[in-house]
């Protein structure tokens, strides 16, 4: 498996290559057909690949009048054997049979990439954006490129002589190594000098734009930022990671991740995918807008992450609560998290002063958090609302929540609905205002997106409905439903999980958004453009993510 700047690409174990991402500049995650390939590498915006025979064949990349494109093989190397191939941002590298490393593709600049030195011999090669580094077979470390771009990523330390080397990858301005003692070794511009991992023994390592993943020996990930901050990653065993060569604007967490899993499944996050789902057992996920993630654990306690899975989420205003603090209920909203306590009281963090922060006052056994509005269902089953601002404060779900008792609430983008002690339904705010009524009959379930919700009746029916029509979904009978932006998921009896909609991103990789995971899976929850399922042992599965 190989990330490239905007797609990522594997073999299949039958040999069929496979690609998932953007065909922007070049078409590099759309491979010929009838491939059969051993080995495959991701460009910035093209792919090559070896075949069994061990001749290289490319694809994709930029192509134009005086421009040596990467993604097309130059004739001399037609029927060169190579061991192992590397794909940078605009070129590429191979390791001949012989050992010797040739390059094509260009720099920045326009200028042709160039090739080491003939004579000597290498075991590995990594190419970045303007410079690549590769390990010669005495276990040296030696970089090559433009010395006029980024060229402190491809001048090898000095303290880099006296360590024998197993592996290196070259960044799109810096650069990482891993000794075979295990250690690891960062260098390159100032932005990514910083790269350097708090410990532990690593086999591989992958570098991106301020950040690098590797792999431990016990086969698990790590992740860090160039400020040595460790980044959250995906639980379990890996046998290699790949980090996005795109060049981005130095903002921390913008970059992709993909990681191949010892069992042969593809596991993405950051800017091509919803972050990792912490570890961990958890009670309920709730997913906000832009698809920020809370999940109350099975200890009581709450943890969140952002669209990338690598920051918490904002804390502009008000502060969260300490990470031991027990709740009973979590939801996420825009910029904000609401959260009622053990002890009945609400708490609200994050970016909510236009929400006015004037949570109300009682004793509450949940909270449901909108777009700009947040409403909470008191011990009676009365239900109290807050928050919007401006003329159409009453359209956004904040205000005019029906009299009488509910047993559960969900906010949407801008209106809530609640089933009533009799199974009935009700919706207020601005979807409300604007759709249709909810349909009739007895509910066990509800759930609110953007526009639409739907909800599943006692015998496992299930109905959605949206300002113009009223329909039920077929496949039944379901468990529980999630509704997103523009996609809905359920579970089935059996603990499958369908899901139906738009799934126009490449978003979390070869699963992406509307293709889950097996099963099987007690609940669901959708968001914008993600998706998270717990499963009976109350794991947490995460899949989907967001568009470029």
């Amino acid at each position: 498996m190989s990330v490239g700047g905007r797609h990522a690409c594997g073999v299949k174990a039958e040999g069929a290559p496979y690609c998932w991402g953007s065909n922007a500049y070049g078409g590099g995650a759309s491979p010929p057909e009838g491939l059969s390939l051993t080995e495959i590498t991701a460009g910035g915006s093209h792919s090559c690949g070896l075949r069994p025979d061990a001749t290289a064949i490319c694809w994709g990349g930029l192509k134009g009048e005086g421009i040596i494109a990467p993604g097309v093989l130059p004739a001399d190397l037609m029927f060169t054997k190579f061991k192992s191939l590397s794909g940078g941002t605009n070129a590429t590298c191979g390791i001949k049979a012989d050992d010797s490393v040739a390059c094509w593709g260009f720099l920045s600049r326009g200028q042709e990439f160039s090739s080491p030195s003939q004579t000597e011999s290498f075991s590995m090669v990594s190419v970045g954006s303007a410079h690549a580094c590769g390990v010669t077979t005495d276990g040296q470390l030696r970089c090559w490129g433009d010395p006029l771009e980024y060229h402190t990523a491809d001048e090898v330390p000095e303290s880099a002589s006296s360590t024998q080397f197993a592996t290196v990858s070259a960044g799109p301005t810096n650069t990482c190594a891993v000794s075979t003692e295990g250690t690891v070794l960062c260098w390159g511009s100032d932005y990514g000098a910083g790269l350097v991992p708090h410990g532990g023994s690593f086999t591989s390592v992958s570098t991106g734009e301020g950040q690098a993943c590797g792999v431990l020996s016990n086969a698990a990930l790590a992740c860090w930022w160039d400020d040595h901050l460790a980044a959250p990653v995906p639980g379990g065993t890996f046998t290699s990671v790949g980090v996005s060569t795109l060049e981005k604007d130095h903002h921390k967490g913008s970059t992709s991740v993909c990681a191949l899993r010892t069992d042969g499944t593809v596991a993405c996050w950051g800017e091509a995918g919803i972050g990792p789902a912490p570890g961990g057992a958890f009670k309920s996920v709730d997913i906000g807008v832009r698809d920020a993630t809370c999940g109350l654990k099975t200890d009581n306690t709450v943890v969140c992450w952002n669209n990338a899975g690598y920051r918490p989420l904002r804390t502009d205003n008000i502060e969260p609560p300490p990470a031991e603090t027990p709740f009973l209920s979590v939801s996420t909203g825009n910029s904000h998290v609401c959260a009622v306590a053990t002890d009945g009281v609400l708490q609200c963090w994050g970016e909510i002063d236009k929400n006015k922060a004037e949570f109300p006052a009682g004793t509450f056994q949940s909270v449901t958090a909108g777009y700009e509005s947040a409403c909470a269902l008191k011990p009676d089953g009365s239900v109290a609302c807050w928050g919007g601002f401006g003329p159409d404060r009453d359209l956004t779900g904040a205000t005019g929540p029906p009299d009488g008792a509910f047993v559960t609430i969900d906010s949407g983008g801008h209106h809530t609905c609640g089933i009533r002690t009799d199974g009935t339904l009700a919706c207020w705010g601005l979807a409300a205002v604007r759709g249709l009524p909810p349909p009739e009959g007895s509910f066990i379930a509800v759930d609110a997106g953007d526009d639409q919700t739907c909800g599943i009746e006692a015998d496992g029916s299930l109905f959605c409905w949206n300002e113009d029509k009223v329909w039920e979904q077929s496949g039944g009978p379901y468990l529980s439903v999630g509704v997103g932006a523009d996609h809905w998921c359920a579970v089935k009896a059996g603990g499958s999980i369908t899901c139906w909609g738009s799934d126009s991103d490449w978003a979390a990789g070869p699963t992406g958004r509307t293709e889950p995971p097996p099963g099987p899976f007690v609940s669901v929850e959708a968001g914008d453009l993600n998706t998270c399922g717990i499963r009976p042992d109350a794991s947490l599965v995460c899949w989907g993510g967001y568009s470029r």
